[in-house]
């Protein structure tokens, strides 16, 4: 069973993109690894303190390393131990360390060394050995059943109030974030998605810090990199935005210089600033001159600094590369008609809306060409 949902895992991670290439970690740090998180699942399935949405590698000091080694390597010759007067507890040990084995991270399947959500099935073997080991000790000390029943009541009682207190971090993503940067060290995932939370309710300014916080512990994350450009772009700092959206550039552009451009340069036209968008619409059209949907906007960027000439080369550009969008000739329509071409604006219009018949935009252009006509 455990090959084959190792195999499942690989095959499945491997086709939505989470696997990790063997350059990420060495196979040196995944071993290591493997012996803490091992001890880790352990620990908190005991203890379930300091439990994460997300846990980052950390490289572990020799102290944890030899703790955790002799933690696995004493529970081990335990079960070995007690295989004949308690054969339970070997056989809950190898389902709890065999069903791990798909998630360990031997393979990388994730950028997390562990996860909560991996002891699903892990952590029936360990609950094996307890469930038995209870049942096996209350019978054996019967005069002591009385003290069995209170204990199990209330470590009952505890792991209940501690479920409690974990699902009120996850209320929302402020409170679930929050505590995960809380409880460990250098998360960077959290820092992003805490910050990605304070975007969302408009808290521009702490975003950025959260974000500043993840980039100092991964500085060439493309996602961060990314809502750090988005966050400094709303406050208006474009130059220093613009960095980080080129180190960004390998998570939506795949090195592609065109599109990184093009993007840009629809940010800056969003943003309103024409002239920093006209330069980066033209670098990109260095790149790439079949972008029809580049022209367009290019020309929208030039009509909006009454630049009509251009506006209108670069909008007939993109009908040539283009001819079945209707807006290129819409904003073609409304060019002419502020420079006072009055046929040409209502042949425009009229293209656009054989392409669009439904539009209203276009409708209501064209009805006011027409009253302007009629009142000059």
């Amino acid at each position: 069973m455990t090959i084959a949902s190792s195999v499942i895992t690989v095959f499945v991670q491997k086709k939505g993109g989470a696997m990790v290439s063997l350059q990420s970690l060495s196979i040196e740090s995944r071993l290591l690894n493997v012996v803490t998180s091992y001890a880790g699942y352990v620990r908190k399935t005991v203890w379930p303190t300091d439990l994460a949405v997300f846990y980052p590698y950390l490289d572990p000091s020799m102290l944890e390393l030899t703790a955790s080694a002799l933690v696995m390597l004493t529970l081990t010759v335990a079960a070995l131990w007690l295989r004949r007067s308690a054969p339970y507890v070997l056989m809950g040990w190898c389902w709890f360390i065999g069903t791990l084995v798909p998630v360990i991270q031997v393979v990388q399947v994730g950028v997390a060394p562990m996860a909560d959500r991996y002891m699903y099935v892990p952590v029936i073997g360990l609950f094996i050995i307890v469930a038995w080991g209870w049942a096996d000790l209350s019978e054996k000390w019967r005069s002591l059943r009385s003290v069995f029943i209170v204990a199990a009541v209330v470590v009952t009682l505890t792991f209940a109030m501690y479920t409690w207190r974990q699902l009120g971090y996850w209320r929302d993503s402020f409170t679930l974030y929050e505590h995960a940067i809380n409880v460990t060290r250098y998360n960077y995932v959290a820092y992003n998605n805490y910050g990605q939370a304070l975007m969302k309710a408009g808290l521009v300014d702490e975003a950025i810090t959260q974000f500043s916080e993840g980039l100092k512990v991964m500085p060439f994350s493309d996602q961060i990199n990314y809502n750090m450009w988005l966050a400094l772009s709303r406050k208006g700092r474009i130059d220093e935005a613009n960095t980080y959206l080129m180190k960004s550039a390998p998570l939506w552009f795949g090195g592609d210089k065109a599109t990184l451009y093009k993007h840009m340069a629809i940010d800056l036209l969003n943003q309103k600033n024409y002239r920093e968008a006209i330069d980066y619409f033209l670098m990109s059209a260095l790149n790439n001159n079949k972008d029809a949907e580049l022209f367009r906007d290019l020309g929208a960027a030039l009509s909006a600094l009454k630049r009509y000439d251009q506006a209108l080369v670069s909008l007939s550009k993109s009908i040539s590369l283009d001819p079945t969008k209707w807006e290129p000739h819409y904003h073609k329509g409304l060019i002419l008609k502020e420079i006072a071409r009055y046929d040409e604006a209502e042949a425009e219009f009229k293209n656009a809306l054989a392409l669009s018949p439904n539009s209203q935009q276009i409708k209501i252009a064209l009805n006011n060409l027409h009253r302007i006509r009629e009142a000059k």
